[in-house]
C-alpha cells in the first residue's frame, strides 16, 4: 500500500476519532433518570443547588403532573426573588385535582411559608409553617422550618396584596375590583337578612394575587349583567385563593344568586374557584376556608342567622354548586357556629 494511501486513511481515521469524542461531550450527563421519567420527590431534588443562569434553570426543570416538579419549580422562583410565582407554583401541589401525599403537602407548606416571609407577610404563612412541620418527615426539612426567621413587613407595604381581615366591614371595597355600573332598575331592595348560602365560581383559579382575583370578579359581574340579565354582579361578597374577600353586590340590594325567591333576606357568598372532585376540580385553599369561617361568623352575628340558615346552593336547588370540597366545609362552619342569641334586628335593638 503507497505511503499517500495510508496518510490518507489515518487522516480519516483521526477525524472519525475528532468527531466521536466531539459527539460525546455535547451528550447530556446521566441524571440517575430515565428519559422522560419523572423525578423523585426527595430533599436532594427540590432543594438542589442553582445555576448561575437563572432563566436556564427554570427552563431544565421537567414539567408535568407529579408534584416533584412543581416544588422544585417553586423553590427556584423563590431563590430568584419571585415569591409570589413561587406561591402559585406551590398551589399546583396543594389544591390540584387530587390531595397531595403528606410528604409534598409538607414541602409545599414550607416553600410557601418561606415565599410568604419573603414578601414581609410571615402571618400569612403562619398555618403553611405549622402544617409543614406537622406533616414533614424528613429531618432536614424540620430543621429548615425550624430554623425560619420571619421578616417583619416594610412599613410602606402595610397592606399591599395582604388578605382582608374576613369581616364584613373589612371586605375589599367594590372601586378596587374596578365594576361596570350598575343597573339600578333590575335591583330589589334587601329587606330583613336571615339566611345566608354558599358558591363557589366553578372557574379554576391557583393564582393568589389581586389582579387574577379582580379580573375574575369583572367577568362574573359581565356573565350576570350580560347573559343573565341582571342589574350587577349576583354575590354579595366573594373570597379568593389568598384569602381576601371582595365586597360584591351591595347588601342594601337582594342578590341574584340562589334562584327566584330564595334570593329574598338571603346573603350570597361566592368562593372563587372550582370545587368539585375529579380531574376537573380543585379544593379550595386553607385560606378561603379561613376566611369564610371568619365571614359566615361576622354576618350570623351580625344578623342574628341561625345554624340552619346557612345554606349551600345546592341545598336549594339541583345543582352541584359549591362542589364537594367545599359544602362538606360550610356544614362544618354551620354546625360550629356559636349558639344562637337572643333575637335582635339588624339594629342591634331588642326585637319586639
Amino acid at each position: 500500500m503507497s505511503m499517500s494511501v495510508l496518510r490518507r486513511n489515518a487522516l480519516c481515521f483521526a477525524f472519525c476519532l475528532l468527531a466521536f469524542f466531539s459527539a460525546c461531550s455535547t451528550m447530556p450527563r446521566n441524571t440517575g433518570r430515565k428519559l422522560g421519567e419523572s423525578p423523585v420527590l426527595s430533599f436532594e431534588y427540590v432543594f438542589a443547588p442553582l445555576r448561575d443562569d437563572a432563566e436556564l434553570d427554570l427552563d431544565t426543570t421537567p414539567r408535568g403532573n407529579e408534584p416533584a416538579p412543581h416544588l422544585r419549580r417553586a423553590w427556584v422562583l423563590l431563590q430568584r426573588k419571585r415569591p409570589q410565582e413561587a406561591i402559585d407554583a406551590s398551589a399546583l401541589v396543594l389544591y390540584g385535582s387530587e390531595a397531595p401525599s403528606p410528604s409534598a403537602e409538607a414541602f409545599a407548606r414550607y416553600i410557601r411559608a418561606e415565599a410568604f416571609n419573603a414578601m414581609g407577610q410571615p402571618q400569612d404563612g403562619a398555618y403553611d409553617r405549622t402544617r409543614a412541620r406537622e406533616l414533614s418527615l424528613d429531618e432536614r426539612l424540620r430543621h429548615r422550618i425550624d430554623d425560619m426567621t420571619p421578616v417583619a413587613r416594610p412599613k410602606l407595604a402595610a397592606n399591599a396584596g395582604s388578605p382582608a381581615p374576613a369581616r364584613m366591614s373589612d371586605a375589599r371595597p367594590r372601586t378596587e375590583w374596578n365594576p361596570s355600573a350598575t343597573i339600578r332598575s333590575r335591583l330589589d331592595p334587601m329587606g330583613d337578612i336571615y339566611r345566608i348560602t354558599v358558591h363557589h365560581s366553578a372557574i379554576l383559579l391557583r393564582s393568589q394575587t389581586p389582579a387574577a382575583a379582580a379580573s375574575q370578579l369583572r367577568s362574573i359581574q359581565k356573565t350576570h349583567m350580560q347573559t343573565e340579565g341582571c342589574g350587577d354582579i349576583g354575590y354579595h361578597f366573594l373570597i379568593d385563593p389568598a384569602g381576601r374577600v371582595w365586597q360584591g353586590r351591595e347588601l342594601r340590594f337582594q342578590g341574584a344568586h340562589a334562584r327566584g325567591d330564595n334570593n329574598v333576606g338571603n346573603i350570597g357568598i361566592c368562593v372563587l374557584g372550582n370545587f368539585i372532585r375529579g380531574r376537573e376540580g380543585q379544593r379550595p385553599t386553607a385560606e378561603e376556608l379561613a376566611a369564610l369561617e371568619r365571614l359566615i361568623a361576622s354576618l350570623s352575628a351580625e344578623f342574628d342567622v341561625k345554624r340552619d340558615q346557612v345554606f349551600c346552593h345546592s341545598d336549594l336547588v339541583n345543582t352541584q354548586c359549591p362542589g364537594a370540597y367545599l359544602k362538606n366545609e360550610v356544614d362544618r362552619i354551620a354546625r360550629e357556629l356559636p349558639s344562637p342569641r337572643s333575637a335582635v334586628n339588624r339594629r342591634g335593638a331588642a326585637a319586639e
